[in-house]
């Protein structure tokens, strides 16, 4: 099997302290018919901002997605499975004259991505690739950006070992300089444990974080991070069978605040239909 590709290294541990944890509220309706998958929402932030996406598979161009937002924000994306028996490519664009092609090759052993970006009045705006190599469960790979004119932006290195409950990485961030490692295990069919280590030498800091996620049935999930810097995150996921919605409630609190039982950051997430 092709080993993960860079961007993927160490990515289950990111999820599980990441996921589910939107400090936002959301609302947004999912519905699919006829092989098109609609979906409609609204986010409330500084302002409501309301959105449409929309995907289905096309015969000659693959995978499609749009996207607009009433803000004026408009992208749109197809993906190109297999050209040539080889590679997959996505082209993306914006309504602001953004314009993207990537490509990505996953073989026997072998993984590689890469990345060209067009601004319609700016011209190249950067290029970037990566490549990972794996064997028997070890893969060990590095990435690189490239600026318009050829100046490297940043490039970085990393390497993982997985088995089948354990995933553990290391990977390194802004040019080198910083190290993320991390351990995700499935502890068990309901829970999952994941932790990690982020150096950044250039100032002696270190962070850590610890997370889980535990099942309580097939219905209801619930979440919790905390890192050294006294940050903690818990998250709640219910799924309603009638009518069919997830509920996703999510709050921060700082432990080293004066008030610690007072959330700093808090979310409801409303999904409703064929999710």
């Amino acid at each position: 099997m092709a080993p993960p590709s860079f961007k993927d290294l160490g990515k289950k541990a990111g999820d599980l302290f990441k996921k589910s944890y939107d400090y936002k509220n959301e609302i947004k309706v999912v519905s699919k018919a006829d092989g098109v998958k609609l979906e409609n929402g609204g986010v409330s932030g500084k302002a409501l901002v309301g959105y449409t996406k929309a995907n289905w598979t096309d015969q000659y161009l693959g995978d499609i997605e749009v996207e607009a937002h009433s803000c004026g924000l408009a992208k749109g994306q197809f993906k190109l499975k297999k050209v040539a028996d080889l590679a997959d490519i996505t082209v993306a664009g914006g309504a602001c004259g953004g314009l993207s092609v990537e490509a990505n090759v996953a073989q026997d052993n072998f993984t590689a991505q890469a990345k060209i970006s067009h601004n319609l009045n700016k011209g190249c705006t950067g290029i970037a690739a990566s490549t990972v190599f794996g064997f028997d469960g070890v893969a060990v790979g590095g990435n690189i950006s490239l600026d318009d004119s050829g100046t490297p932006k940043d490039y970085n290195i990393g390497a993982q070992y997985s088995q089948k409950d354990l995933t553990a990485a290391l990977v390194t961030s802004s040019k080198g300089e910083n190290v993320t490692v991390s351990v995700y295990q499935n502890y068990s069919s309901a829970t999952t444990l994941g932790a990690s280590m982020l150096v950044k030498p250039e100032d002696g800091s270190r962070l850590f974080t610890f997370g889980t996620e535990h099942k309580l049935d097939g219905n209801t999930t619930v979440k919790g991070k905390a890192t050294s810097a006294g940050v903690v995150g818990t998250s709640v996921t219910h799924v309603l069978a009638n009518p069919s919605m997830k509920v996703v409630v999510s709050a921060e609190f700082d432990a080293t605040g004066s008030d610690i039982t007072k959330a700093q950051k808090f979310g409801i997430g409303l999904n409703f239909g064929d999710f």
